[in-house]
Formats: C-alpha cells, sequence, structure tokens
C-alpha cells in the first residue's frame, strides 16, 4: 500500500477497479484526451482567476482569463501530449485540437459573464489530510467561497440532480469543508458548462452531512481494503466512461469491445 491516496485515485477505483490498476498499480501512463485537455485549460483559467481574486477581490479582465486558457490549453498538449479516438483520428488531430480550444475559450467566456461576478472566493486550491485507519487520504479543496458554498466546475456532459446528490467528490469536498471550517457547507454546486455548439453554464446545488460523511468513510474504507486484497473488477461494459474517448486504456484493455 502506498503512504497516502487522493480522492481522484478512489473516484477512479469506483469507476473502474481495472483503470485504477494499470494507472495506480502498474504505473502506466496514457496521454489524455482531447477533451481532458479543454477542461484542465478552461479549469487553470479559473483557479488563476480565483487566487487573484482572493487578494484583489475583483475579477481579472476577460481578456486575461482567455490568454491564460488559451496558454495552458498548448501548455497541457506540448508536456503531456494527447491521444485521439478512431472517429478524430478521421477528422483530424489539427481540426480536433482547434475546436477543442475554440470551445474551451468560448467556456471562459460564459465563465466570464455568469459565473465570475457572483462569487468571492474564501478558499483556493485548499490541501485537507485525513486520517483513515490504514492510510492518509490528502486532497485539494478547489473553492469556496464566502456564502458557504463549495463550487466544482465541470465541462462537456450535462449533470444531473441526481448525479450530484450521490457524487463521491462532492462528499469528499463535503468532509473537506468541514475539517478546514469545522461545520458543513451551506450548498455544493456543480458549475456545469455544457459543451454545445455555443457552451452553455448551469448550476445545480447539493447538500451534505454528518450521514453523508459517514458513508464516504466506509465506501472508502472498502476501497482502501480491495486495493490491499488486489480486487480489481473492470467497469460496467454499457457505461459511458468504459469508451475510447473517456479512457486511454480502452484500446489494450481486455474487458473493453472494439466494435
Amino acid at each position: 500500500m502506498p503512504d497516502h491516496i487522493s480522492p481522484s485515485q478512489i473516484d477512479m477505483f469506483n469507476r473502474c477497479a481495472e483503470q485504477y490498476r494499470r494507472r495506480y498499480i502498474l504505473g502506466e501512463k496514457i496521454p489524455p484526451g482531447v477533451s481532458l485537455l479543454r477542461g484542465a485549460s478552461v479549469h487553470k483559467g479559473i483557479e488563476e482567476n480565483n487566487k487573484y481574486k482572493l487578494t484583489n477581490k475583483e475579477d481579472l479582465p476577460e481578456r486575461s482569463i482567455l490568454e491564460l486558457i488559451d496558454f495552458h490549453f498548448d501548455d497541457y498538449k506540448n508536456r503531456s501530449g494527447y491521444v485521439l479516438t478512431r472517429e478524430e483520428e478521421s477528422i483530424g488531430a489539427s481540426k480536433v485540437l482547434g475546436e477543442a480550444k475554440d470551445m474551451a475559450i468560448a467556456m471562459g467566456k460564459v465563465y466570464y459573464k455568469d459565473s465570475a461576478p457572483n462569487v468571492m472566493p474564501e478558499l483556493v486550491e485548499s490541501k485537507v489530510e485525513i486520517e483513515f485507519p490504514k492510510i492518509k487520504l490528502i486532497g485539494i479543496l478547489d473553492l469556496a467561497d464566502d456564502k458557504q458554498r463549495v463550487i466544482e466546475y465541470k465541462t462537456g456532459k450535462r449533470w444531473t440532480q441526481g448525479r450530484a446528490d450521490k457524487s463521491f467528490q462532492l462528499s469528499f469536498y463535503g468532509m473537506a469543508y468541514k475539517v478546514l471550517k469545522g461545520i458543513y457547507p451551506r450548498e455544493l454546486i456543480i458549475g456545469n458548462f455544457i459543451n454545445n455548439k455555443k457552451p452553455v453554464y448551469s448550476e445545480i446545488s447539493t447538500q451534505r452531512d454528518e450521514n453523508d460523511c459517514k458513508v464516504l468513510y466506509n465506501r472508502i474504507n472498502t476501497v482502501l481494503d480491495a486495493i490491499q486484497k488486489g480486487v480489481f473488477t473492470p467497469c460496467s461494459s454499457d457505461s459511458w466512461q468504459c469508451s475510447e474517448q473517456y479512457c486511454g486504456f480502452a484500446l489494450t484493455c481486455p474487458y473493453y469491445n472494439k466494435k
């Protein structure tokens, strides 16, 4: 067992334990898909704006946020590389990358107009350590504001209320906020940039309490026990996550149907 584990690792195990095994047990690294380049660059632009706003109490100019997104898209692409699905290969890398960057910048414009003015950060990229019987869980709380709200931005697919209510990541954020502030957040919000022809922004609000954190604690302990015993079951074959677009291991996975 490692000396610590992160919420993103636990979340990956919950999605597909075989993917977790490939990445964290075998140490295989696959370059991100183009959609992840898009999402990461948007997140980085938002993060840097919130760090600036935490000190200066105002947003960066819109142009600066868009330039940050543009820069980080190219930076992630150059440092990490990228993989294309078979469909994207048929379209061509140049067009796929260009459209992804254009969408990232369009999402940045929507963020500046529809979300940024309504958020005054109080916690940005705050580290949290939670002790478990066998291991330490170390994670980062991305953003909480002065209204006791935790906000997590997501790009791509439209989230549903049910998904937000059951999200492992949001449950961890609720636990993390309690560790940092001594109380549970008033609400947790998914700020969803939906990848339409023109991106739109929507918010889904949910809550977490002591019972949610007890359930989360039990789930994490069960995952840790499975890792220790070497039990790594694959993702359900009918899950949207079991695809070339969302899993870089798909084409070399014995559980993936390549039809």
